[in-house]
């Protein structure tokens, strides 16, 4: 970290319940001795990290992909993007001692100035050095398209879109399932691959632990972070570093969207960092952003593949595919609802319940959502369903404060007031030579 950082505090954001203090270190995100080790017929990519900023101080990361790939001089490029976000929530400058490319670099800097004016009290500008520079690869246009699939409505949209470019679907094992996890992830590994065997593409499996180490929302950093850092900041950098591992494969990668143009925000995925990365080896295509998610599960509503075996669900629930009681799953159902198509989706095992909506109402971010399901309900004729989504949009009514309590702080403020008023008329006269 550089001098003239140290001792400043940073004022905590509106989805970061903490005060966040500069920290007391020194030292920089170091990655070195980046490899590629052969294992059991799968290629680990690993680096060696230390950093001051998380509870382990030294640990080595991997990515391992199940799938025949090649080492590429520029190793260090996987570690610059994966590494660049945590870097900035440390306060730390980056090192990477290991080959990097030069437009990588350029982009990785480029980032950081756009992450820093994005979020500013949470993200902060750092150096990023990397001494060992490369050529750039040359991209082969020629090259095979592969697409991220985690089963959701995202990834279903952009494989229905591009289905005919597409010859393989990556499915990542360490972003939204646990590493250890070993009851959900058999059954979406089986559910994947005949996925891929039924239309005719491979499966890329990928496992990771990655996020355990430099996720603060799972205890990675000892300062940590409430809100959902994964996907304000995290997931979209994560994705793009999983695919330069796949560059000796693939020359162009999908990124499906989560938010349609007109919605745009600053997301931990974004057109605008999948653009700075593609003068790599790899093309990372922001795909599906032109259609919202009415749209998408309009498009969807009558893909039988995609409703026997869609999972939106992202809490991490042993056995349970799709939990039906978390606010995606539930806004996932009332927009099936809306088309009907709810009762042919098999993977949503309880039925709708909107009374949930009004216990565990939706995060404000997301009203816009709803306010096109209600629109959507209105302009099909479902009028009461409108109004139960109206219902659940309406601000609750501010709390009554009991008329005691009222008399109380008028007693109180009135009281403050005369002795206010009591100070200041006898410092007037004891400025006019009158004594009390």
């Amino acid at each position: 970290m550089r001098p003239e950082a140290a001792g400043r505090r940073f004022p905590a954001a509106g989805n970061c319940l903490i005060r966040r203090a500069a920290p007391p270190f020194n030292d920089a995100v170091l990655a070195r001795n980046c490899r590629v080790v052969e294992r059991n017929g799968a290629c680990r990519f690993e680096a060696e990290v230390s950093s001051q900023a998380t509870r382990q101080e030294r640990f080595v990361p991997g990515i391992e992909v199940h799938y025949p790939v090649a080492a590429f001089p520029t190793l260090g490029d996987v570690w610059l993007l994966a590494l660049l976000v945590p870097s900035m929530y440390a306060g730390e400058d980056l090192r990477v001692e290991a080959p990097v490319s030069r437009r990588i670099l350029r982009a990785a800097r480029e980032l950081t100035r756009m992450f820093g004016r994005w979020h500013p009290k949470i993200l902060r500008p750092v150096e990023i050095e990397a001494p060992q520079l490369l050529p750039s690869p040359a991209h082969d246009e020629n090259g095979r398209t592969a697409t991220f699939f985690s089963g959701g409505l995202d990834s279903w949209y952009s494989l229905q879109r591009d289905q005919d470019s597409i010859s393989a679907l990556i499915t990542v094992k360490g972003f939204d399932l646990p590493t250890g996890d070993r009851a959900l992830w058999p059954e979406l590994l089986r559910r994947n691959r005949e996925i891929a065997a039924e239309l005719g593409k491979e499966l890329v499996v990928v496992e990771t632990d990655l996020r355990q180490f430099v996720d603060p929302c799972q205890g990675g950093f000892k300062q940590p972070y409430l809100g959902d850092f994964w996907g304000l900041y995290l997931h979209g950098m994560f994705l793009d570093a999983v695919g330069l591992c796949l560059q000796s494969r693939f020359c162009r990668i999908l990124v499906p969207s989560s938010w349609a143009y007109h919605r745009l925000f600053h997301w931990g995925s974004h057109p605008l960092i999948d653009a700075l990365l593609s003068f790599s080896p790899v093309e990372f295509q922001h795909s599906g952003a032109e259609a919202g998610r009415l749209d998408k599960v309009r498009a969807l509503q009558s893909h039988k593949l995609a409703l026997k075996h869609l999972r939106v669900c992202p809490v991490y629930t042993p056995a349970a595919y799709n939990c039906c009681a978390c606010e995606k799953c539930r806004r996932t159902m009332l927009m099936f609802h809306v088309f009907g198509a709810l009762e042919r989706v098999r993977t949503f095992p309880r039925p709708l319940d909107l009374q949930a909506f009004l216990r565990d109402p939706p995060a404000p971010y997301l009203r816009t959502l709803y306010d096109g399901i209600y629109e959507e309900a209105v302009a099909s004729g479902q009028l009461t369903l409108a109004r139960d989504i109206q219902r659940l949009m309406e601000d609750p009514p501010p709390a009554r404060v009991p008329r005691s309590e009222r008399a109380c702080g008028w007693r109180r403020w009135a009281a403050r007031m005369r002795r206010s008023c009591g100070k200041r008329a006898r410092a007037l006269r004891r400025l006019a030579g009158f004594r009390d």
